[in-house]
């Protein structure tokens, strides 16, 4: 009788390292719930409703966001995509424009080029950030360039320092896609308020979340009074109801908009979360800290190297990239699926890269096919971004809300990086 073959990995059903359960996202508090019967109970969902005595929940969290930002002005919307495109409206950029894109990256970055009849340029990604190549970027200027849209993705940043300089030498503007990024800190100033406008996203996995939700920040009071309407259907808002109707969205039609606005139960929700923000982005970054340096030791693991301008990152995704010769080249899916097994938590590889994502298909929408030159412009196909392809191929992600756990439960996850490693023959 042949021998049975005995199996240490937790993939194939031996003991795992840990079932205990890991922290849950997201995080109802008592705070929310009271913002949220508030809005319930005040007879005013919207903005574009009329006025109430309550006050206007997303008016007080534009207030709170800017001011925890430092910043002038916020501009709420109904989620992080409609937030790139009244930043990329606001600053007139349209057909014949190009706007460079790193091309890993969330495909809002940019289809919401696409949604303003410009042309995304994606451009590789630094190795050691996995954000923007400011020297891609550099590269890919051209006259038509009429932006800069730098993606702060996983948990670092792009590089700060480089882009503002390459935007004074250029003209161009910068953009900041900080939809991964809230709260972190680049030599003691927040992701999104370096360029001419940064947008966020405070979708249900997002570190500052309201479901679903967006918005537009900056400086710049003429900026402001354009986004204002650009997502209000050409609407501002004013402090004194109507007397006809006691609306606060009043004409202005300065500039053609749309209704992006974020709803007042969606504001209830980011104003119950908004003062955890800081702790648990604390906690977060001292965990992500601490299994950089126990995960170095395992052999086959690389942490990302964070730039020096990094003051304190916010860890939406936490990334590491495996040496996968130590598993016989095989894919990077099935190390996530064994790290999964070992932990009772989600691991996956990173986004593909844009011109490799199914849900980055420019030309199989005829919206954006205006031209007989598009559709060469907007093919990805033979387009080739090696290291962002490498970091695709080698990556392995886990969700920040494991980082809300302690110090010991970070130890599980070395635990298991090390099960693998001893029996990387059975991955």
């Amino acid at each position: 009788m042949a021998a049975i073959c005995k199996r240490n990995l937790a993939v194939h059903g031996a003991p795992p390292v840990r079932r205990k359960a890991w922290p849950s996202w997201p995080i109802s508090t008592p705070e929310t719930e009271q913002e949220v019967l508030g809005v319930l109970r005040s007879g005013r969902w919207t903005i574009s409703g009329p006025a109430v005595p309550a006050p206007l929940r997303e008016r007080e969290f534009a207030r709170r966001f800017a001011a925890y930002n430092g910043v002038r002005f916020c501009v709420p919307t109904a989620n992080g995509s409609s937030a790139l495109i009244i930043a990329l409206e606001a600053l007139d950029i349209g057909p014949g424009d190009e706007v460079i894109v790193p091309v890993l990256t969330w495909v809002a970055t940019a289809s919401s080029v696409l949604r303003v009849n410009a042309t995304p340029v994606l451009v590789d990604i630094d190795a050691d950030t996995l954000c923007l190549s400011v020297n891609a970027a550099r590269a890919a200027v051209t006259e038509r360039t009429r932006a800069i849209l730098a993606v702060h993705l996983h948990h670092s940043m792009a590089d700060i320092d480089a882009l503002l300089q390459l935007s004074r030498e250029t003209g161009i503007p910068l953009i900041e896609d900080a939809a991964q990024a809230h709260g972190a800190l680049w030599r003691g100033q927040r992701a999104g308020t370096f360029g001419r406008l940064g947008a966020f996203s405070f979708q249900q996995s997002k570190v500052l979340t309201g479901g679903e939700g967006g918005a537009v920040i900056t400086n710049d009071e003429h900026t402001y009074e354009r986004l204002q309407e650009l997502r209000a259907d050409s609407r501002r808002w004013v402090d004194q109801p109507r007397d006809l109707d006691g609306m606060q969205l009043v004409a202005s039609g300065q500039i053609m908009g749309a209704n992006y606005c974020l709803s007042e139960l969606h504001a209830a929700i980011l104003l119950g979360q908004l003062p955890q923000l800081e702790e648990q982005l604390e906690r977060r970054a001292a965990n992500a800290e601490y299994l950089d340096r126990v995960l170095k030791a395992v052999g086959y693991v690389q942490p990302l190297r964070q730039p020096a301008g990094l003051q304190r990152r916010a860890v939406y995704e936490y990334v590491v990239r495996v040496d996968r010769t130590k598993f016989g080249d095989r894919p990077v899916e099935r190390i996530c699926k064994a790290l999964a097994a070992e932990l009772q938590l989600s691991f996956y590889p990173t986004d593909p890269p844009l011109h490799r994502s199914a849900l980055y298909r420019p030309l199989s929408n005829r919206r954006f096919l205006f031209s007989p030159e598009r559709a060469g412009q907007l093919d990805p196909g033979p387009l080739r971004f090696p290291v962002a392809e490498a970091a695709h191929a080698n990556g392995v992600v886990c969700h920040h809300a494991a980082f809300l756990a302690t110090q010991s439960d970070m130890d599980d996850i070395v635990a298991a990086f090390e099960k693998l490693s001893r029996y990387a023959d059975e991955i």
